[in-house]
């Protein structure tokens, strides 16, 4: 309580797919259940006692007919309903990105685009056959016949009438609305009531994903660190690395806290408090901003080489010496084979982790540092997936290749214990 907070909540509340750690937000939940409560509506599945209860705030519509019209053309009674005041201004807030103002869900009763139906004696006949939706209406975009119209309302239409709503379906508004894809709200309405279940989670992540489809400040940061060579499908590869896939919380939060430059470097420091010193804590002179200290430090350049000799050591591949591969994982599978990535992510995981724990040293980490802690992540690895992971001999076979390589190396530096010869025996 009463701490800076060093990432910003828009930004950790982000699906994991747009960049963030899908922390929940209670208050979008909360109005994502608003809207939710519509959906049973939308679907004409509401409990009709509550419409009998608030009838007088009705003026003729039902819930259906109101959810669609616009604010204004609410009835004032009916825009003042202690009901469903807040839902519906919830409703009208996230709206247009949930669905568009005509859309193959909307009712056709009581709205300004379909003055027949706007309060006239046939919008009783036409409620009670609970066939008024767009998409009802029409199949592929075209208007119904006449006697399958009459059979879905299971009442007689005058030809005037029917030529009506022929006219209707063929508008250009209504027309493309039928005949462009479906968002995933509308789908959920109109899928079988009986599925609804975890309606609020996916509304949740419709809200979520509308208020978050702008670049975050760490995404810029990094794009301006590597010279704009990140686009948005590297983003994606970098989002879905092996090390922010890892079961290895040291591993995961590791990898978020450089992804999110979640460290506070000196020249951060020196805006705080002009009484801190801007410049390297490694002494090279230079001003130190979150690039500088992980990467364009001229020490820091000589542990991240030393590191990928070691890399290609170990797994014979060279990872491309470039901020976005080295400190975010982002690698093409013709230069990192699918196979080598997730070795290569704890090999680059634990030297991030090593060069952190020399943040405010004068020193820089050495090779044998970076070992000894290699050493310690795998006998981590080892109990988790002993007692976590479901053991088998597929899921063995795969833990073995994983380390072997890594093991087998570390056994030249004298890192590991003397008794242990068998490098396939230190996985059991």
């Amino acid at each position: 309580a009463g701490k800076w907070h060093r990432i910003k909540f828009d930004t950790i509340r982000r699906t994991k797919e747009q960049g963030g750690l899908a922390y929940p937000d209670i208050n979008i939940y909360y109005q994502a259940s608003q809207i939710a409560a519509l959906v049973n509506i939308m679907q004409n599945h509401s409990d009709s006692h509550w419409e009998i209860i608030e009838s007088s705030y009705l003026q003729g519509s039902t819930y259906i007919d109101t959810i669609w019209q616009i604010g204004k053309n609410r009835p004032p009674t009916w825009r003042d309903n202690p009901y469903l005041k807040n839902t519906l201004q919830t409703w009208d807030r996230f709206r247009k990105s949930l669905a568009p103002n005509i859309s193959p869900i909307s009712s056709i009763l009581n709205q300004h685009w379909f003055p027949p139906l706007n309060g006239t004696k046939r919008t009783d006949k036409w409620r009670n056959s609970e066939t008024y939706l767009l998409h009802n209406l029409a199949d592929k975009g075209r208007p119904l016949e006449k006697k399958t119209l009459e059979g879905k309302l299971n009442i007689s239409l005058l030809w005037f009438e029917y030529f009506q709503i022929a006219h209707l379906i063929r508008d250009k508004a209504i027309h493309e609305a039928l005949i462009r894809p479906e968002t995933s709200f509308e789908s959920l309405v109109k899928r079988n009531p009986k599925t609804s279940k975890g309606a609020t989670s996916v509304i949740y992540k419709l809200i979520l994903t509308s208020l978050s489809n702008k670049p975050t400040t760490y995404q810029k940061l990094w794009e301006v660190d590597c010279d704009n060579r990140l686009t948005p499908t590297l983003w994606n590869k970098i989002w879905n690395a092996p090390s922010l896939k890892s079961s290895l919380l040291s591993q995961y939060f590791q990898s978020v806290k450089v992804l999110m430059r979640w460290y506070i470097t000196p020249s951060k420091l020196h805006k705080i408090d002009q009484h801190y010193d801007p410049h390297c804590w490694k002494g090279c002179g230079e001003l130190a901003d979150f690039a500088h200290i992980w990467w364009q430090c001229p020490k820091a350049q000589k542990f991240w080489s030393l590191i990928s000799k070691e890399i290609t050591n170990i797994l014979d591949i060279t990872p491309p010496h470039s901020p976005e591969s080295i400190l975010l994982e982002c690698w093409d599978s013709q230069v990192i084979s699918s196979l080598k990535q997730p070795a290569c992510s704890i090999l680059l995981s634990t030297a991030k982790t090593t060069w952190a724990f020399y943040w405010k040293k004068t020193n820089v980490p050495t090779l044998q540092s970076w070992y000894e802690r290699l050493w310690k992540q795998f006998l981590i690895c080892k109990v988790e997936f002993i007692h976590v992971t479901d053991y088998n001999a597929k899921s063995f076979e795969k833990f073995v290749n994983l380390w072997l390589p890594i093991l087998s190396y570390l056994s030249t530096k004298d890192i590991l214990p003397t008794n242990n010869t068998n490098m396939r025996n230190l996985c059991f």
